[in-house]
């Protein structure tokens, strides 16, 4: 080549592979080509900031994600020899004759979703020049390509591509950042999903250690489950509910004391048995004192037994009222153990074997994902990443299902910025002052002021109490009537227990003076 085509190669490769993001420049050439003549020419120009290196296509193995790739493409033939490395490379740089340029940019977009550098050469008089395509536009200069002007950061109308590629994830930092720089250095931002537009950067959870440099994002990644909702409780668990079963065991234990007290040492209570007596002191519990009782210990005790009584009674029926003012339901799956115990999860091979994640009930089948209900009905959970919860504030599952409070998985947040971007010096800059100034939540906050606006409250959800129904409020009645009957047959029974025994010892006198008299 020409001195002066061989100078505005040079400079476009210290352009396009920055020593501060590629350590190397890897020089491909075809097995047939003198390696002295690159060796002299390259080495001796390109290797003042980075090594150089030459390598034979044949012989290629995976490149370095730091390294600038240089080829020497003379036919298609040895274009095809290296697809099969293309997608592996950070930043390619084809020198071809002029003829193959347009044969090489319709092969590369095919392997390609960045912009295609080209150093395009006359076969003739050997005269190159530097040609761009990004996005579909062309640029036939290094010049407009990237930020320039008198600055040095001015994009000159050209666009910032956000790659969003979980579709589940708020781009809404990413977005607001961007459009700061299009809107300060003279540019457009575009947010897309499709993978075949040429992208800047874009959100990564997970290091991949290719083609990209990394920025830390102030906030973690977490896995969320999506678990159904617990049922409704029945009607007959307001009658339990207000105290827990130890308290019950507790009230229990003291009535069987006090009756073996009272049956032991009462004064009245000493005739009667410890089975009397415990139904005596439940009904008391119930209706209060039935009858006078006699001695300074049988007083005290049945005083302070009552005492007891009358705090637990109120404490018991204000529960009962307020349990009775909405619908209540069983414990809510909030504890990965509960997850575990409980949930059916359908077999994922990506969830199960690369993440790690071994949980106990796991089904194969498609019977039990046929309907909300059957869902429901087996405990068919799903773990998604927490972006969905946070994109559609928990709206989205149904009437059936709600988001647990249970998050697993923490890792860095990161945005992934490709070597090939001309703006990349550009993102880095801003990335690092929006997390210094504290800005990363700014656009959350933002949005949830607008939401907050448009409903008119203080809080993001109202709180909805649901009211137990009339035909749950026959619970009154139904336990009047439980009452009627409990009091009915400790009745019966204080009856019996009386007067059972007086009523043999009459049987047996009568059935003696009848053997008396036949004799």
């Amino acid at each position: 080549m020409e001195d002066t085509s061989v100078d505005l190669f040079q400079r476009g490769i210290d352009r396009l592979c920055d020593p501060t993001y590629f350590a190397e420049v890897l020089v491909l050439t075809n097995d047939e080509m003198d390696f002295s003549g690159v060796d002299s020419l390259l080495k001796s120009r390109l290797g003042t900031f980075r090594p150089v290196s030459l390598r034979s296509y044949t012989l290629l193995s995976t490149p370095s994600e730091k390294a600038c790739v240089v080829g020497f493409f003379n036919s298609m033939e040895i274009a095809q020899v290296a697809e099969v490395h293309f997608e592996m490379m950070a930043l390619l740089i084809a020198v071809l004759p002029e003829d193959l340029v347009e044969p090489m940019s319709n092969f590369a977009e095919m392997m390609f979703s960045f912009a295609i550098h080209f150093f395009a050469y006359n076969r003739s008089t050997l005269i190159g020049s530097w040609l761009v395509d990004r996005g579909g536009v062309r640029y036939n200069s290094l010049e407009d390509f990237g930020p320039g002007g008198a600055t040095g950061w001015d994009l000159r109308g050209q666009s910032l591509v956000f790659l969003k590629v979980d579709p589940n994830y708020n781009p809404t930092y990413e977005e607001e950042m961007g459009q700061t720089i299009a809107k300060r250095h003279n540019g457009t931002f575009i947010s897309t999903i499709n993978y075949m537009q040429s992208a800047d950067f874009m959100f990564s959870p997970i290091y991949m250690g290719v083609k990209c440099t990394f920025v830390l994002l102030p906030e973690m990644f977490r896995m969320c489950y999506i678990v159904p909702r617990s049922r409704r409780k029945s009607i007959f668990a307001i009658l339990i509910d207000p105290f827990d079963y130890i308290s019950w065991g507790v009230l229990a234990l003291t009535i069987v004391i006090v009756s073996c007290l009272l049956a032991a040492l009462g004064e009245t209570y000493r005739r009667y048995g410890i089975a009397l007596t415990s139904l005596e002191l439940l009904m008391m519990s119930i209706n209060g004192p039935t009858h006078r009782y006699g001695g300074r210990f049988e007083v005290r005790i049945v005083g302070i037994f009552i005492m007891m009584n009358i705090v637990l009674v109120s404490c018991y029926q204000s529960l009962v009222i307020s349990f009775m003012s909405a619908g209540r339901y069983e414990p809510e799956l909030d504890t990965l153990v509960q997850i575990n115990d409980t949930c059916q999860f359908f077999y994922d091979p990506q969830r199960d074997g690369i993440l790690g994640y071994k949980f106990r009930h796991i089904f194969h089948t498609f019977e039990m994902l046929e309907s909300e209900e059957t869902r429901w009905t087996n405990k068919v959970c799903e773990m998604v990443s927490c972006f969905k919860k946070a994109s559609s504030d928990g709206n989205d599952v149904g009437e059936l299902f709600r988001y647990s409070k249970v998050q697993t998985g923490s890792t860095v947040m990161m945005n992934a910025i490709f070597l090939h971007s001309p703006m990349r010096a550009l993102i880095q800059r801003y990335s690092f002052a929006f997390s210094e100034s504290r800005l990363h939540y700014f656009p959350q906050l933002k949005i949830g002021k607008e939401i907050r606006g448009r409903n008119g409250h203080d809080t993001l959800h109202d709180l909805k109490v649901e009211p137990m129904s009339p035909s749950e409020l026959l619970i009154v009645w139904i336990v009047f009537l439980i009452g009627c009957l409990a009091g009915g047959i400790i009745f019966l029974l204080e009856m019996i227990v009386a007067f059972l025994p007086k009523k043999v010892r009459i049987l047996k006198r009568k059935r003696n003076n009848t053997q008396d008299l036949k004799m």
